[in-house]
Order: structure tokens, then sequence, then C-alpha cells
């Protein structure tokens, strides 16, 4: 994953049976690029490293008691985000 605006993405999967990674793609990251939450961290979009945040509600949080679907955002500005900055 390389990050930073207009960055190259690299798409890859792993053999599990062996240690053999393969690089099937790198692609042109467009700056308006709906995120993608990364397996790792749920926090960092995959294509481009920046922070994201789902826009949903959980099971726990919600009033219903069921998950409120919402997408995924990418945070410019994390502490804005949060509700915490001016």
């Amino acid at each position: 994953m390389l990050g930073g605006e207009g960055a190259n993405a690299i798409s890859w999967t792993q053999d599990f049976d062996s240690s053999d990674t393969e690089i099937d793609s790198v692609e042109q990251v467009q700056p308006n690029h709906e995120p993608v939450p990364s397996s790792d961290d749920r926090s960092l979009c995959a294509l481009c490293g920046r922070i994201v945040r789902w826009t949903g509600m959980s099971a726990q949080e919600s009033p219903t008691g069921m998950s409120i679907p919402g997408p995924w955002i990418h945070v410019d500005r994390p502490i804005v985000g949060e509700g915490l900055g001016l």
C-alpha cells in the first residue's frame, strides 16, 4: 500500500499454503476514490492509507437494537471528524 494523493495502490494475493506473495496489479488511486477499510486495521483505507470512519451505528449503540447501515468515509481532519475540532 502506498499513501498520498493520486498514489498507486498495489493489489496482491497471498498463497496461504506457502510464503509466496504475488502482485496482481498496480493501479493509480484517484483522490476521490471510495474508502476501502483495511482488513488489518479497519480505521485505515487499504488503497491510500488515510483514516476512514464508518458512519453507521452498531446494534449496541442503536435505539432499536439493530445495526443501522452507513457508508465508510475518509476523514481528512480526524479531530474534526471526532467532533473535537473547530
